[in-house]
């Protein structure tokens, strides 16, 4: 019986939605056929807002699925559905009132760690509170330094300029 079920419930997605409808809307996470099949009890960590969480799940017709996936009599039981959130973005903690690391990108973390989805320009580490290393600079610190700058100063860790010439 377990089996089955999962066998239902595998390859779903959840879509974040201001809306109301898929479209438009923004992938929260996708269960895909590579995966193995979704325990019964499931959590997904959405870094999105807006006022609803779809649930999607379909079967093609002519495409093969892992075994394992149910492909007749395919419909979803779902028992409990919980959602958390804070009501104002750029907070997290048990009463929503600790503010987001400063240099989280769109002042967005993880509701109970305060842990940065991703980082502003120039910033790295899980707080976002360490700058790039020397020579580095950009989103993810992925970008590296061209020319050189007046006196070995380094480049500038957000925009990769040399703010001394």
């Amino acid at each position: 019986y377990e089996d089955r079920q999962r066998g239902r419930f595998a390859g779903f997605s959840l879509y974040v939605s201001n809306t109301g409808v898929i479209q438009g809307s923004r992938l929260c996470y996708k269960n895909g056929p590579h995966d193995h099949l979704p325990p019964l009890n499931f959590t997904a960590i959405c870094p999105e807002s807006g006022r609803y969480v779809i649930f999607y799940n379909e079967r093609y017709a002519g495409v093969t699925y892992p075994t394992g996936f149910e492909l007749e009599n395919v419909f979803t039981e779902l028992c409990e559905v919980i959602v958390k959130g804070c009501r104002n973005t750029g907070y997290y903690g048990r009463n929503c009132d600790s503010p987001c690391p400063t240099n989280c990108k769109d002042s967005t973390c993880h509701i109970q760690s305060g842990a940065c989805f991703m980082c502003k320009p120039g910033w790295t580490d899980i707080h976002c509170n360490k700058k790039c290393g020397d020579g580095w600079y950009g989103l993810n610190c992925s970008q590296q330094c061209k020319g050189h700058c007046r006196d070995g100063a380094t480049c500038n860790h957000v925009t990769g300029q040399c703010d001394k010439g």
